[in-house]
């Protein structure tokens, strides 16, 4: 089977990509949780009830179609560059008890395959015997432009219709209060205390970078009184990742209904004692 290198546009220029040691480009915002409040009349029309609008700037729409239109106490997100996106937060029930939940796309392989055939972009194809094809291949201004304005309208077509195919799964286990406050104290810090270091070295007056160009993006973040902090890195390393690492375990546990709280309160503890930086 021969195989293809796929090379397409979206823009006539490519963006320059920022990186950093403590991984790829980085995020880090406090803001208001509550932008508004208002009384709005009970279901049953007798009475008032006193409601909140969320800050919700920071979020995808990946965040706010699996997390509906509200700030967890702790919420942790991941966006990878080719598979479902998926997380958890820790949620309280009527009772005002704890529950970790988790949410992904049951379906986001059978839909994004479905839209990639309905709304296909437009490629240059190369074989591997010809990578040195590519650095010469010529297309025109007008030929580069109709390629990107193409894609462009493909990938908006795809994006407004996969919202409507799009199904949720959703998993959640009781766990306690400790445990809970535990996950906070730890993702408040991650986001407190990460340092984004430049990797750029200069080298007989040229300028090198890391540069990250897929991946997994980690998104971290939790409720600080009238706050909500935010962090978002591409590729973390360091305690981040270890914080991410652990809580895609407990992603995949309480998926596989073999959560053990005791496990990840030990796990959590440990992980103050690991490199603090990003």
């Amino acid at each position: 089977m021969k195989r293809l290198v796929l090379v397409s546009l979206f823009f006539m220029s490519i963006l320059h990509c920022v990186a950093q040691s403590s991984g790829g480009d980085f995020t880090k915002r406090i803001e208001f949780n509550v932008i508004n409040c208002l009384y709005e009349k009970s279901a049953d029309g007798d009475s008032m009830k006193l409601t909140y609008k969320y800050n919700l700037s920071s979020k995808s729409a990946n965040e706010k179609f699996l997390f509906g239109n509200v700030n967890a106490e702790v919420e942790f997100f991941t966006e990878p560059s080719f598979s479902s996106p998926y997380g958890l937060r820790i949620i309280r029930d009527s009772l005002n008890r704890s529950h970790l939940e988790i949410r992904a796309v049951a379906n986001y392989d059978e839909v994004e395959k479905l839209l990639g055939e309905k709304y296909s972009n437009k490629y240059l194809v190369f074989g591997l015997d010809e990578l040195d094809k590519i650095k010469d291949f010529k297309l025109s201004d007008e030929e580069k432009e109709a390629m990107a304005a193409h894609n462009r309208e493909m990938g908006a077509k795809r994006e407004k219709e996969r919202w409507e195919l799009y199904r949720q799964e959703v998993h959640s286990v009781p766990v306690t209060d400790a445990f809970a406050q535990l996950l906070f104290e730890r993702v408040s810090s991650a986001i407190d205390t990460f340092k984004g270091v430049s990797s750029r070295k200069i080298v007989n007056g040229m300028i090198f970078e890391n540069v990250i160009l897929d991946g997994d993006t980690r998104i971290f973040r939790c409720v600080v009184d009238d706050e909500v902090w935010m962090l978002k890195v591409h590729e973390p390393t360091g305690r981040t990742k270890a914080l991410a690492t652990i809580c895609d375990n407990m992603f995949n546990d309480v998926k596989g209904h073999t959560f053990r709280e005791g496990k990840y309160l030990e796990e959590l503890k440990r992980i103050d004692e690991r490199n603090n930086k990003g």
